[in-house]
Parts: structure tokens; C-alpha cells; sequence
């Protein structure tokens, strides 16, 4: 059996270059960077987008600004008329990661490590509630990356979403950088992780 391939990348948010900047970005990016109150915030929030716009137009023979982006029903994003490549964007802190695959839905999600675990037991089935209270952070990111990959997100009710039992789609543990954990979702069966480094 062939594996699907999922490309990852590793993004370093506070290296982005001063010369690349919001010009990057769509008008409505650009509006949503100006809504920042903390200017290292939006910038680290560029930077990930600008890092998005950049593997999209390389995986579509495309420069960054031409590559064009629309909310999906539930709000996730996805490129305008196209079936794919599928994508997914998380951030935590200084650290973004972007997942890429051809031809199916993908949900990808990066937390501190140190997240405080007392708010994730409120939103956790009763399947991972009886799992170990260590694990509670790398649950949140399964239950993110999960809700990203059926394009409806955690919803009101994210204790529904199940990562004990993910039906159609395969959770995966990722080691990236230090003090973060993260997770990948994809549709089928258990993926090919291609992880890569991301520089500007």
C-alpha cells in the first residue's frame, strides 16, 4: 500500500526578513495584520502567512501574491477553484507549521507545551478524559488538528470530537521544535510525514 505524502513545515516566525512585509499579503490579510494590538504579534502572524503564501506558490509554479485564498464553509481556508493541494496552518509563539497534501483533507496543530491543561479538561470526550493528564495538551492538538481536517473546526460542542475514535482519518504525533507539541490529521490511512524547514 502507498502512503499518502504530507509535506510539513517548520516555520520560525521572528525570522522574517524586514524586506518582506505586508505587500505580500491579500487586502483583507493586510487589514486583519492592522487590527493587531501588539506589533510582534502581527508580525509573527505575517510571517506565517507570508511562509503559506510562499510553499503554496512553489507546490502550484506560482509566485506568493498570486496565490489566491478563500474561507471555506466553516471558515477554513482553501485555494479559490481548485481541488487542491489540501492545506493547514497552526501557530504557537514563535513557531508556525504548515501541512500540505494533494488529494485529501489535512488538519494540522502546535501548542506550548506548557499550556495550561485546566481549561483543555472542559472540552475533552469522556474517552479522553480517562487518558493521562500529561497527555491533555497533545489531546487539544489531536482534537484541533482533527477538527481542521473535517473543515468544521472544534465547533460549540468540542468535547463531540473524539480523538480516542477519529473515525475516517488518522491522528499523528509530531516532534518539532522545543517546548511544543503538535499533531497532524489527514483523511485514509497513516501518512508520510515529510518534514522540512521553512527559511524566508
Amino acid at each position: 500500500m502507498i502512503r499518502v505524502a504530507v509535506s510539513l513545515w517548520e516555520v520560525a516566525l521572528d525570522e522574517l526578513p524586514a524586506r518582506v512585509d505586508e505587500v505580500m499579503l491579500s487586502p483583507d490579510e493586510r487589514m486583519r495584520v492592522a487590527r493587531f494590538a501588539r506589533r510582534d504579534q502581527a508580525r509573527r502572524w505575517t510571517a506565517s502567512h507570508v511562509a503559506l503564501r510562499a510553499v503554496l506558490g512553489r507546490r502550484l509554479n506560482e509566485t506568493p501574491t498570486a496565490v489566491r485564498l478563500e474561507p471555506g464553509r466553516h471558515g477554513k481556508p482553501r485555494l479559490v477553484g481548485r481541488d487542491g493541494p489540501y492545506f493547514s496552518l497552526s501557530h504557537a509563539g514563535s513557531l508556525a507549521l504548515i501541512a500540505v497534501v494533494d488529494d485529501r483533507e489535512v488538519g494540522v496543530d502546535v501548542e506550548h507545551a506548557d499550556r495550561d491543561r485546566s481549561t483543555i479538561a472542559r472540552v475533552l470526550s469522556a474517552a479522553e478524559q480517562r487518558l493521562p493528564e500529561s497527555e491533555r495538551v497533545r489531546i487539544w492538538c489531536r482534537k484541533e488538528a482533527l477538527g481542521k481536517a473535517m473543515g468544521i473546526g472544534l465547533g460549540p460542542a468540542p468535547e463531540r470530537l473524539d480523538t480516542t475514535s477519529p473515525g475516517d482519518y488518522t491522528l499523528t504525533d509530531l516532534t518539532v521544535g522545543a517546548g511544543y507539541v503538535a499533531a497532524l490529521a489527514v483523511a485514509g490511512a497513516e501518512p508520510r510525514v515529510l518534514q522540512r524547514r521553512f527559511t524566508f
